[in-house]
């Protein structure tokens, strides 16, 4: 019987104890943190875009005969699967669906050991020109003359047989910055070793691409440009023919206003009647952009982007076929996930007696 009335007093006891850690808790005295095993959405993100485009082209030839273009063209659809496996190891794969077929642009593993130092090794980005890093259509639809014609963005005309896309190619880079100032750095840099012929192409020589860049920003918004490209193709008739670029350049880049030139300028060895010929080609340009938050209602906050820039673009020297370019645009952002963008560009080339003129229209859904 007295065993009987201990165990029912304990009983009560631990009910009484029972109910007082549950006050506790809910009182605001929390509870122990319970560990859970971490899933792939913890280091995995996934992105991407959708580029819709319209142009309309019309010039005039010395002759008389027009040219006009006017179509609608998928330019982009893009997605992206990016992440931090650790806080010092990241990754990003980004392929292109739009085209003939589909393609990897971007396929590299980020090892940052320090702010100084850091390695990346695969396919992605090379460290030359201000305008190369940026995103399709930042701030117009179409990239330069002389950034698409000497820096990989698109198919180099000058050396055939490549396959360049976005300014990208094979490798592994070293990067880094030195000197924090008010949450930047002051000096920054990047150099690399790449395969020098594009994209998801093995070496076809026995040669590599040395690229590298200086970045030197005085105050935050300010940055001073300088970089290089000394590398080698093979030709059509499979000689090694040498593809040597340079870029110097300037961006003030503030919450409003935007203000980017640069200076590019390479020679190209070019087969001319079974002969290596070197060519050399440059380019400028100069542009403009202002920032414009509008407040809506509902506190939603729309975005109008107007743009100028002037370029021009020399292929070669030698003969002086310069072509000049005046563009005006004007982008929109509605939502924060969707913008449309309207350029008009006058275009002087070379080898024509009247001025053309292109108007391009692009819807852009990022999600």
């Amino acid at each position: 019987m007295r065993t009987k009335k201990l165990s029912i007093a304990a009983f009560l006891l631990l009910s009484t104890l029972f109910s007082a850690l549950n006050a506790q808790t809910v009182s605001g005295v929390e509870k122990p943190k319970t560990t859970s095993k971490p899933s792939i959405s913890d280091y995995l993100k996934i992105s991407g875009n959708l580029d819709l485009q319209y142009d309309y082209e019309s010039s005039e030839k010395n002759n008389g005969d027009k040219d006009e273009i006017s179509t609608f063209n998928m330019r982009r659809a893009r997605l992206v699967f990016a992440g931090d496996i650790t806080p010092k190891f990241e990754f990003k794969l980004q392929v292109e669906m739009a085209g003939k077929s589909p393609k990897v642009l971007d396929a590299f593993a980020k090892w940052k050991l320090y702010d100084e130092f850091q390695i990346r090794i695969g396919q992605g980005k090379i460290p030359f020109t201000i305008e190369n890093p940026y995103a399709p259509s930042y701030l117009t639809i179409e990239n330069t003359m002389v950034i698409n014609a000497l820096s990989g963005m698109a198919d180099d005309k000058l050396c055939p047989g490549t396959s360049f896309s976005g300014g990208r190619e094979m490798g592994v880079s070293f990067m880094g910055g030195f000197i924090k100032k008010d949450g930047f750095k002051v000096i920054n840099y990047e150099v690399g070793v790449f395969n020098g012929n594009g994209i998801n192409v093995k070496n076809d020589n026995k040669q590599m691409a040395y690229v590298g860049q200086i970045e030197i920003k005085p105050i935050k918004d300010l940055k001073i440009h300088g970089s290089a490209y000394l590398g080698s193709y093979k030709t059509e008739t499979e000689a090694d023919a040498e593809r040597n670029r340079f870029a110097v350049g300037a961006e003030y880049a503030s919450t409003g206003l935007m203000v980017r030139s640069e200076y590019v300028w390479g020679t190209t060895d070019t087969e001319k009647d079974a002969q290596l010929v070197n060519q050399k080609s440059d380019g400028f340009y100069a542009q403009a952009a202002y920032n414009i938050n509008i407040k809506c209602k509902g506190g939603k906050t729309q975005t109008l982007i107007p743009v100028i820039r002037y370029e021009n673009y020399t292929a070669d020297c030698d003969i002086d076929d310069t072509s000049t370019y005046y563009l005006f645009g004007l982008g929109w952002w509605p939502e924060k996930h969707f913008r449309l963008q309207v350029n008009y560009t006058i275009k002087d080339k070379d080898g024509y007696d009247n001025l053309g003129h292109l108007v391009a229209a692009q819807a852009t859904v990022k999600f």
